[in-house]
C-alpha cells in the first residue's frame, strides 16, 4: 500500500468512527445502520465495506485505538517502577480525556460488553510484572484480587469523571485516583478527619 492510501485509509476510517460517535450520542448501537453511518460519514457503503465487514468490526478498530494508547502506559510501567507513583493516572485521564467519546460507549453505555474483560487481560501481566519488579511477597492469588481491586477501582473512577462531565482538571483526578489506589479507604477517612 501506497503513502496516498494509506491516508485515504485513516481519513475513511477517521470519518467512520466520528460519525458512529455522534450516531451513538443519540441513539442505541442496536439501531445504527450501514446506511444511516455512511451518510453521517459522506462515504459510500462501498467503501465501507472495502474496510470493514460490519459496525461492530468498526467497534473493535475504535477500541483498538484505546487500547494502542493505554499499551504505550504499560510498557512504561513495566520499565519504569517510579512511573507508576508519579506519572500513570496522569497519563491514563489524558488518554480518557483524549478518548472520553469511546471510554463513554464503552463503559457507560457498554456498547461491547466485552471490553472490560479485555482490559482485564490486556493489564494482568503488566501488574504481575510491576509486583515482581517492587519485590512484592504476597502470593500471586492475593495479588490477582489487588489487581482486581484496583482496575475495578479506576473504571469506576473513570466512569464517574467522564459522566460527571469532566469537571476536575487532569492532575486533580488523577491525585484523587492516586490516593484512593495507592493509600486506600482508610487513608481517605483520616485524611477528611484531619482536615
Amino acid at each position: 500500500m501506497n503513502k496516498k492510501t494509506d491516508h485515504r485509509v485513516m481519513v475513511t476510517h477517521t470519518l467512520l468512527k466520528d460519525a458512529l460517535a455522534l450516531i451513538l450520542e443519540e441513539k442505541n448501537l442496536a439501531d445504527v445502520t450501514i446506511k444511516e453511518l455512511c451518510l453521517k460519514a459522506g462515504i459510500n457503503r462501498s467503501t465501507f465495506y472495502s474496510n470493514f465487514s460490519n459496525i461492530h468490526d468498526l467497534i473493535e478498530a475504535m477500541e483498538e485505538d484505546v487500547f494502542g494508547a493505554l499499551g504505550s502506559i504499560l510498557s512504561r510501567v513495566t520499565q519504569d517502577p517510579g512511573y507508576i507513583r508519579e506519572q500513570v493516572f496522569t497519563d491514563l485521564f489524558s488518554i480518557a480525556k483524549t478518548h472520553h467519546r469511546m471510554f463513554g460507549f464503552l463503559l457507560i453505555d457498554n456498547i461491547d460488553p466485552g471490553f472490560v474483560e479485555k482490559l482485564f487481560k490486556m493489564g494482568e501481566h503488566a501488574f504481575e510484572d510491576i509486583s515482581r519488579v517492587l519485590k512484592r511477597q504476597h502470593t500471586k492469588s492475593f495479588m490477582r484480587y489487588v489487581y482486581t481491586a484496583v482496575l475495578n477501582s479506576v473504571i469506576a473512577i473513570i466512569r464517574r469523571w467522564i459522566s460527571s462531565g469532566m469537571r476536575e482538571p487532569i492532575d486533580e483526578i488523577a491525585d484523587m485516583t492516586r490516593l484512593i489506589v495507592n493509600r486506600g479507604v482508610d487513608a481517605v477517612f483520616v485524611r477528611t478527619h484531619q482536615t
